[in-house]
């Protein structure tokens, strides 16, 4: 992965804390920081790595949903799942592909392929960032990071490029005026970010995990390409001659049958640049 920083911080000296503590800062807005006088440095230092780790785990978790998606989808033929609403499917050996010309709609378009890597990645960012570790002496266990702050991501495209970003949910912080003159209640409605609470014995803080990644839609111009050259095909001659059917381009296609006497079902499997895109054709 470019640019990953890892999750791991050596603290070396106060002038990194010092450092880490600015940027920290700075990049998360926070709305209040407090620190008493006396507090241990160890403590300081300890706190202040688990909320830099963190930062850097849900960013590193978004980059990894990003690869771990759009290999799913492909498997998928396309689909969130290997059994989507309305489309037939056939298993070659424990391997389930979706047949794509079963029916109407089930060679997947392009306005298909991005909704369904928005919804895989949303999915499949919430269950890797949910792997980050217990906090010893904190309420924070594996498996609970996102049940503690919630976040809201949003994939856009644009041209050949994505974004995804990825930040703390806005609620409603309300505060309550009450006019003992007039008894009138006035509620004053301030949206504020969900964020994780790191305390220490004598100081607390907010941290507001985040993450912004720009990508290539190669995978979905390699989707477009490899349907319409199914589309092309002559099922019954790519499986039935000794000599497949030619792969599309830039990419080597795999034919397989079910049954070599009588075959109802083609298998086609066919590796790109980003990943294996699999899918059936009766």
């Amino acid at each position: 992965m470019k640019g990953k920083k890892g999750i791991v911080i050596i603290l070396m000296s106060v002038g990194m804390l010092a450092v880490l503590a600015v940027i920290l800062l700075a990049n998360t807005n926070a709305s209040y920081f407090r620190v008493d006088v006396g507090q241990s440095y160890a403590e300081l230092v300890k706190t202040t790595a688990i909320s830099q780790n963190i930062v850097n785990y849900v960013e590193d978790s978004a980059e990894l949903s990003v690869e771990e998606s759009i290999i799913r989808l492909s498997a998928n033929g396309g689909y969130t799942s290997s059994n989507p609403t309305g489309c037939q499917t056939a298993n070659l050996a424990s391997k389930k592909y979706v047949i794509w010309n079963s029916g109407d709609g089930c060679y997947p378009s392009e306005s298909q392929i991005k909704r369904n890597f928005e919804s895989v990645f949303l999915l499949t960012f919430e269950r890797i960032a949910d792997s980050f570790p217990t906090i010893e002496g904190t309420e924070y266990e594996q498996g609970t990071l996102t049940s503690h702050v919630f976040l809201d991501a949003d994939v856009s495209f644009s041209g050949n490029q994505m974004t995804l970003v990825g930040a703390p949910t806005y609620f409603l912080n309300p505060s309550y005026i009450f006019d003992e003159e007039t008894d009138e209640l006035t509620i004053i409605e301030k949206p504020a970010p969900d964020f994780l609470l790191m305390q220490g014995e004598n100081f607390e803080f907010p941290i507001y995990p985040f993450f912004s990644i720009a990508r290539n839609t190669k995978f979905i111009s390699e989707f477009s390409t490899i349907s319409d050259w199914a589309k092309t095909l002559n099922v019954q001659s790519c499986f039935s001659n000794p000599t497949p059917c030619e792969s599309p381009p830039n990419s080597s296609a795999t034919f397989s049958i079910d049954n070599i006497e009588l075959p109802t079902y083609g298998f086609i499997d066919v590796t790109t640049d980003s990943a294996v895109i699999s899918f059936a054709l009766s």
